[in-house]
């Protein structure tokens, strides 16, 4: 079972420029001392502390890296036992500094999401309570822990009140307090991180050059800031996600004609919508920025310049192409 107090530190190592596999190499380094010396006792000491459990594979990549690029760990008879060096040491202690910040961030979160609950529930809930609220919303919804939409089944139809809890708690730090937002958010992108570490299907480069995301309409509406700003952030947060793992980000032509036809539809519909009447539609949430008619028909005029600017490429392939629905 997956530990979320980890999943900040797995986007910790992520970040300042690094790939998939400096994440592993960040908590290899971390475990390392006189007892964990080699991959094996890495591997079960951080599923122990981590819940990751990381292919043995990986473990090895992640120690040729520390040794060849990084020249942080030195090795005995291959990798059969491992020392760390005086820059290892160094870099070990920044990697203790990050994991105990973030696990200091993690426990002020729970905390806040505790007196978060107790005030708008008007019952007492433990941090353990707090915890596995935060924890089942995640893992069991984690692309719509933004919408608030979860799973309509029997099972948790009961614990849906609850659940929804966090997702008002979560638009709350959005609009009020970043720190905390940024603490989500990392979680968030962690459990994301976190299931590619585990699955090991990544290149020592942590690129994967040979995939291409094609978007739908729907995210393009969100990454030309025309949903609501909920939709709007996680799209762009995505986006960045996508572009610093290298991957060509797409578009087909006729999905590009289908946003089209919806904005060019928008003159027609102005009128039928009020600001103080809130519909589920993308016509209201454009009318409720302000966009008139004529600012769309500007925006449908520069779409692929638009595009052009996000790094999204537009695939005008005429070969017929079969379209799953994962839905």
């Amino acid at each position: 079972m997956k530990d979320i107090a980890a999943f900040s530190a797995i986007k910790s190592f992520y970040d300042s420029e690094r790939d998939l596999l400096d994440i592993v190499c960040g908590f290899v380094l971390y475990k390392i001392n006189e007892n964990t010396n080699n991959a094996e006792s890495l591997k079960i000491e951080i599923n122990k502390e981590f819940a990751l459990d990381i292919p043995s594979d990986i473990i090895h990549s992640a120690l040729k890296r520390l040794r060849n690029k990084y020249g942080f760990i030195d090795c005995a008879n291959g990798y059969a036992k491992i020392a760390l060096t005086s820059s290892g040491i160094k870099e070990q202690r920044n990697n203790h500094t990050t994991v105990e910040q973030t696990r200091k961030q993690y426990n002020e979160l729970l905390l806040d999401i505790k007196n978060f609950v107790d005030r708008k529930s008007g019952n007492k809930i433990s941090l353990q309570n707090a915890r596995d609220l935060l924890k089942t919303t995640i893992l069991n919804n984690p692309s719509d822990v933004f919408k608030f939409a979860f799973p309509d089944v029997i099972e948790i139809q009961a614990r849906a009140k609850t659940l929804s809890i966090i997702g008002e708690y979560i638009f709350e730090q959005e609009r009020s307090n970043s720190q905390n937002f940024e603490v989500l958010k990392s979680i968030i992108y962690g459990n994301i991180l976190a299931s590619a570490l585990e699955s090991g299907k990544m290149e020592t480069g942590g690129k994967l050059d040979n995939l291409d995301v094609y978007f739908d309409s729907n995210i393009i509406f969100s990454l030309l800031g025309l949903d609501d700003n909920l939709h709007n952030n996680v799209a762009v947060e995505m986006l960045k996600v996508l572009k610093a793992l290298d991957i060509k980000l797409k578009v087909f032509s006729f999905t590009l004609d289908e946003v089209k036809a919806k904005l060019l539809s928008y003159a027609g519909k102005y009128h039928a919508y009020v600001f103080n009447i809130e519909v589920d539609s993308i016509y209201f949430r454009i009318k409720t920025k302000g966009l008139k008619e004529t600012d769309i028909l500007l925006l449908v005029n520069n779409l692929e310049n638009s595009l052009n600017k996000l790094d999204i490429v537009i695939d005008y392939s005429s070969i017929s192409t079969e379209l799953t629905d994962f839905d």
